[in-house]
């Protein structure tokens, strides 16, 4: 199926994984079809390339290698519907829904693929170590036709990014992220990037 790459393999999920996936995600299920459909396969390209075996088991990131990434993406996706709704009525500055849900829920679609556990942590992969995260991410949703404006989401939604696209989409991707990232890392006892004294 698809492109071959040496980063990931593009997989067809059966029922039971898309199932998993959904159960996971009931956010995706407030997308229109065509885009259930990209988040489905492009979580099942992720999570089958990756070493674990449940969707729930993969982890968030190396300041929280407890933390289920799928929960964080959850979170993101619920506080980011809530900024929408405040972005919209209140702000003035309306994102579009279906664009921003749906980067929401495959922010970090890579973070399966560029992490290892290393004794009761995490730490950066082979491929971790070649490719920034994100963009491995959108590397996957170009091989799915992904829309460019959710490709471009994910390619720069993460700090280290060189730069983040000036639009409300991306404005509220940033925030919902951060938050729910902070709650995570307080939960696993880390400085949460809040807290973080600027460079």
């Amino acid at each position: 199926m698809g492109k071959a790459s040496q980063f990931y393999h593009q997989h067809t999920p059966t029922d039971v994984q898309r199932r998993e996936i959904l159960d996971a995600l009931p956010q995706i299920e407030k997308l229109p079809a065509d885009l259930q459909e990209l988040t489905i396969t492009a979580w099942a390209c992720s999570w089958l390339s990756s070493p674990y075996q449940r969707f729930l088991e993969i982890p968030m990131a190396i300041p929280a290698p407890d933390y289920s990434l799928i929960r964080h993406i959850g979170d993101t996706a619920t506080a980011g519907l809530a900024l929408m709704d405040i972005a919209t009525q209140r702000l003035g500055r309306a994102p579009d829904h279906d664009t921003t849900l749906a980067a929401m829920l495959l922010h970090d679609l890579d973070s399966s693929l560029i992490y290892d556990r290393v004794g009761d942590g995490l730490d950066y992969n082979k491929v971790g170590r070649m490719i920034q995260h994100g963009v491995l991410g959108a590397m996957i949703l170009r091989d799915l036709d992904a829309p460019d404006d959710i490709v471009s989401l994910v390619a720069t939604h993460a700090l280290s990014s060189p730069f983040h696209p000036e639009t409300p989409e991306a404005w509220v991707l940033s925030y919902a992220d951060l938050f729910c990232a902070d709650h995570a890392l307080m939960k696993n006892g880390s400085n949460p990037i809040y807290r973080r004294k600027a460079h």
